[in-house]
């Protein structure tokens, strides 16, 4: 860091906190990386899937055979080829394939509704899918696509490997996230970016956190469709780390997760605090996490409540972990000190990570003092090459660092609030706009809000986020409307255009909208929510057997709603139910 600048220039903002960065041979592209371990480790097991083991050799071939054919079909650099599959083998053969064959893979979740997958496939102009689901089935009829299922490869041809064709700055993946138009963006990922996300923890900071050393295998559970299953999945490929993956069953089951701690003795996991907390009303898998060695804490910030209660059954090293789709993964690491969980101090997000600058910033973009709010923003020469077909988007997040030390160096602003500790750590204080996390996903509320507005019965509506008595984050639609209209036409318009983890818990209608006194809307002054009024109620069929009245009993008790609401032909979801629910 150039101090002499931060010195004279900047004086009370302590640059010399950042001491992350790291130079490393460039011209590196993963599959190739993968190719090198293959070659000098080829009988060592590259992961597990339902008790099969996939050496690093029979994967690097497998992806061959598959590379071979997809250059042979016309996939050539940059092309984007959509993997729509379950979670399986298959999805490991086809991501290495199509780099190799010199394209980028995106993942799109194969249980999104179709109106979903079809824009995705769409917007990253596809040339073919490839495929996989255990009862097979063509996925798309109103579109015209060819769609290769992974399942009817011949995978013992031409298994050698192919003449390189990519450069480091190539794109290698593409990943989707909330966007504030009512579409999803499009993050683009390259080849630099990959491989230097799997080489974070070459500083010395890093290495005395994250150490390699004292883990030898890793839990997969994250959706395939996030940045999180990157490190959990290719990060440990690089390390030569053993993955188990987890089939769609076990990858939300707590108790299923439990069994494989155990049985695979499980070194590392990694996990949103709010699904860990969930998870713990499991016995199996409260009594299995003692088997981890390390338990790291994405998408959100761990809180005190949350590690005093995961201290009680494990002794692994716990990290906060903070990053976004945009610059890969993550970006801050903090070890978190269980002195500090015992005494009730401030948990930190940590240091910066492997090359990546953190700057916390005013609105005129100048830094700020230790210890005073302000803007989180990421520099890095390892940050996304921008959005997919969105040239303003991305020029208005992804710009020039005004920092002469870094001149040429792209920098994003978060939209996060954060501030600096006098010991060089970033407090993260939450969202400064309507981007919400909730069970560890991030919602753009504004893409929900536009989908709305597509109701032309609507007079008004509007979706904000609120918390339930357990400090549990949901969402809530508020609406205006002089038609017939009900939460549940809404709800139901909403299901076959967004992911259901996005759509509302409650949908309450109003007569007016609440003004502040310069005439704005005011979010603060909607009305409550009422869980046994503006939730979503079929005419019950009340139960009869005593399992029917047992179950509608532990409903109760889990979604906080009157018994006389749930019946027999109560729908789960409908009723604010999500996955999270399902586990308890």
């Amino acid at each position: 860091m150039n101090n002499e600048y931060s010195n004279k220039n900047i004086g009370y903002t302590m640059y010399d906190f950042d001491d992350c960065e790291y130079k490393s041979n460039s011209g590196r592209l993963y599959h190739v990386e993968f190719e090198k371990i293959a070659k000098r480790s080829p009988k060592k097991c590259a992961f597990i899937f339902e008790n099969n083991e996939y050496t690093f050799s029979q994967i690097n071939e497998m992806s061959n055979s598959l590379a071979f054919y997809l250059r042979e079909y016309g996939i050539k650099r940059n092309d984007i080829v959509p993997i729509i599959c379950e979670r399986s083998q298959f999805f490991v053969v086809a991501v290495l394939a199509i780099m190799k064959a010199g394209g980028a893979f995106v993942h799109i979740d194969p249980y999104y509704p179709e109106e979903h997958k079809m824009y995705l496939v769409s917007e990253v102009k596809a040339k073919l899918i490839l495929k996989y689901l255990s009862i097979p089935q063509k996925l798309f009829n109103t579109i015209d696509i060819f769609e290769y299922d992974l399942k009817n490869h011949d995978y013992h041809l031409n298994t050698d490997n192919l003449p390189l064709i990519n450069q480091e700055e190539d794109l290698c993946c593409v990943v989707f996230t909330s966007g504030t138009t009512g579409k999803p963006k499009g993050v683009l990922i390259n080849h630099f970016g990959l491989v230097n996300t799997c080489k974070f923890n070459e500083v010395y900071y890093l290495k005395k956190c994250v150490r390699d050393d004292i883990f030898s295998n890793i839990l997969a559970a994250s959706k395939l469709s996030f940045t999180a299953s990157i490190i959990e999945i290719f990060y440990s490929f690089y390390h030569q780390i053993k993955v188990i993956l987890c089939n769609n069953l076990e990858q939300n089951d707590p108790n299923l997760i439990g069994q494989l701690i155990t049985n695979f003795k499980i070194d590392l996991m990694l996990s949103p605090p709010t699904r860990i907390k969930t998870y713990l009303n499991d016995s199996v898998f409260r009594n299995a996490i003692h088997h981890l060695k390390v338990l790291i804490f994405i998408a959100e910030n761990a809180n005190l409540t949350i590690l005093n209660e995961v201290s009680q059954y494990t002794n692994a090293l716990l990290y906060n972990m903070y990053g976004l789709s945009e610059i890969y993964s993550m970006c801050l690491v903090e070890e978190i000190n269980r002195e500090y969980i015992i005494n009730n101090k401030q948990i930190t997000s940590g240091k910066p990570a492997y090359n990546y600058k953190i700057f916390i910033l005013d609105e005129e973009q100048k830094p700020v003092k230790v210890g005073v709010e302000g803007i989180v923003y990421i520099a890095s020469n390892m940050i996304s090459k921008g959005y997919l077909n969105d040239g303003k988007l991305t020029d208005d997040t992804f710009i020039d660092c005004p920092f002469p030390h870094l001149k040429g160096t792209k920098m994003i602003k978060t939209g996060d609030i954060g501030k600096w500790t006098n010991d060089g750590k970033v407090i993260i204080l939450g969202r400064r706009d309507f981007q919400v996390k909730i069970a560890g996903q991030k919602i753009n509320i504004g893409e929900i809000e536009n989908i709305l507005k597509e109701i032309k019965a609507l007079d008004y509506s509007v979706v904000v986020d609120k918390n339930d008595k357990n400090g549990n984050k949901f969402l809530a639609c508020y609406y205006i409307t002089k038609k017939d209209i009900s939460g549940r036409f809404i709800r139901n318009y909403l299901t076959k255009r967004i992911p259901s983890y996005m759509i509302p818990k409650y949908y309450k209608k109003i007569d007016k909208i609440p003004m502040n006194d310069n005439g704005k809307f005011n979010r603060s002054k909607l009305p409550d929510i009422d869980n046994n009024v503006d939730i979503i109620y079929e005419d019950v069929v009340e139960p009869i057997t005593v399992t029917e009245k047992k179950l509608c009993k532990i409903l109760s008790k889990i979604l906080n709603i009157n018994c006389i609401y749930i019946g027999c032909n109560s729908n789960f979801y409908e009723l604010g139910g999500d996955s999270l629910n399902v586990i308890q």
